[in-house]
């Protein structure tokens, strides 16, 4: 009991002592850390560190293994070490405060690596030995990301009939950039689910058909069947509707657009303007399993394959509507009579880019 007052002002012990899902995100956090020292062995804070790898995690592992945390008992001789708990939230608010994807963060330590100049997927490969990646031998040229490992997933039994069932997901986006100085972005109003082949498994690091979206990669598996590897964006939002009570437009909605702003903004002053030109881009997003949206990259032309009726439907609405925006209004061809989509603007910064000139 001595740590209660210590930890009072973040966490209270009794949500600690009983909630099973916080004590196993610590002890998750923990290993995570052991994984760094091993891999990393980083100099900052190296006595953090130490104290971390040395500590002990059996007590605190026996705990959770025979507290029934339903009726909130826990077995005489099975006391939970609190001093384990007070390191564990202790390295938990440090990791927060200076780890910026602590949300994608798991245990298996995966990175992504791309060659620099391929596309549709091809010679991606995942690795999780460092000494491998930094061999420059076998790839020159290549591009490192560290995986989100927590991606939004779908494991419901109720769910188990649909095709979103435990496969990892992306969202493709259509961003269309009429100028990047000044920066006037729209984004088309609704984008569509890319779908791996296979149910997502961390610990298969080999079957890229369990981790990349990417159609060129899954095309042997989807075979015959190649509608199931896309899926409506509305549909998503029904199901975390449904499902998991998050509302697509008012908590996740916001934070892409943010991201897509920040995004083209961070590349305005480098982009070479063109005028009278304009860009589409594709957007890939990735949902972790706090519906928090990450870039995973951003494509110059954009496929737009054609693989479903529907998105075939939605492809010639973005076209129609992307003329509507850059092309005079004496040029413009009519607009369709009923359309479920269309181009929004994101940002418009042509008054503040004028009056930086007066």
């Amino acid at each position: 009991m001595q740590y209660t007052e210590q930890i009072s002002n973040r966490l209270t012990l009794k949500q600690i002592y009983f909630d099973s899902e916080m004590l196993s995100l610590l002890l998750e956090h923990l290993r995570i850390s052991r994984k760094k020292c091993e891999q990393l062995s980083p100099t900052d804070h190296s006595d953090f560190y130490k104290s971390i790898k040395n500590s002990n995690e059996q007590p605190f592992l026996a705990y959770l293994q025979q507290t029934d945390f339903s009726t909130r008992s826990s077995p005489t001789h099975c006391a939970p070490d609190f001093g384990m708990i007070y390191h564990l939230i202790k390295y938990y608010h440090y990791v927060k405060s200076t780890e910026q994807q602590l949300p994608i963060l798991g245990c298996q330590n995966i990175w992504v690596v791309k060659p620099s100049c391929n596309s549709k997927g091809q010679g991606i490969s995942l690795s999780n030995d460092l000494s491998a990646i930094y061999d420059s031998q076998q790839m020159q040229n290549r591009v490192v990301q560290k995986y989100i490992e927590t991606p939004l997933l779908f494991s419901e039994t109720v769910l188990k009939s649909s095709i979103l069932y435990k496969k990892k997901f992306d969202l493709r986006l259509w961003v269309l950039v009429k100028s990047f100085r000044p920066l006037v972005v729209y984004s088309f109003s609704k984008g569509y689910l890319r779908l791996c082949a296979k149910q997502y498994d961390s610990q298969d690091i080999l079957n890229m058909n369990r981790h990349l979206t990417n159609y060129s990669v899954n095309r042997k598996s989807y075979f015959g069947k190649e509608s199931e590897s896309v899926l409506k964006q509305c549909y998503l939002e029904e199901l975390l509707l449904k499902h998991r009570r998050v509302d697509w437009h008012s908590e996740i909605q916001p934070k892409i657009d943010a991201l897509i702003i920040a995004t083209l903004s961070s590349a305005a002053e480098k982009v070479k303007q063109q005028m009278g030109c304009f860009e589409v881009y594709g957007f890939d997003i990735l949902l972790d399993h706090k519906y928090t949206p990450w870039l995973l990259e951003v494509n110059l032309s954009p496929a737009c394959s054609q693989r479903t009726a529907w998105l075939s439907e939605m492809l010639v609405q973005m076209t129609l509507g992307l003329l509507q925006v850059v092309l005079p209004k004496a040029l413009r061809p009519a607009p369709p009579k009923e359309s479920l989509y269309h181009w929004r603007l994101l940002t418009d910064n042509t008054r503040q880019y004028n009056t930086a000139f007066v």
